[in-house]
């Protein structure tokens, strides 16, 4: 496995029914590996939950998610 060094940025172009981030998070991060997050949140208010564990992941490999929302063009950004 070769691992790049440095920082890497990965951006994500999501086109979906809803631009609530908590469904954003659930599309790109229930149930995966990378992040380990197995449970559901409830609502908006726990997602800081979520958000502390994906940055901490995210920044441990220097990588900074980006997530454009295409209907609106709302941003979402992961891991600075």
């Amino acid at each position: 496995m070769i691992i790049q060094e440095g920082n890497k940025e990965l951006i994500v172009k999501l086109n979906g029914l809803s631009n609530k981030e908590v469904y954003i998070l659930y599309i790109l991060v229930l149930e995966g590996m990378f992040f380990d997050i197995h449970y559901k949140i409830d609502n908006e208010d726990e997602i800081k939950q979520w958000k502390t564990i994906i940055n901490q992941k995210l920044k441990e490999k220097s990588i900074s998610l980006k997530v454009i929302y295409t209907p609106d063009n709302k941003e979402y950004v992961y891991g600075n």
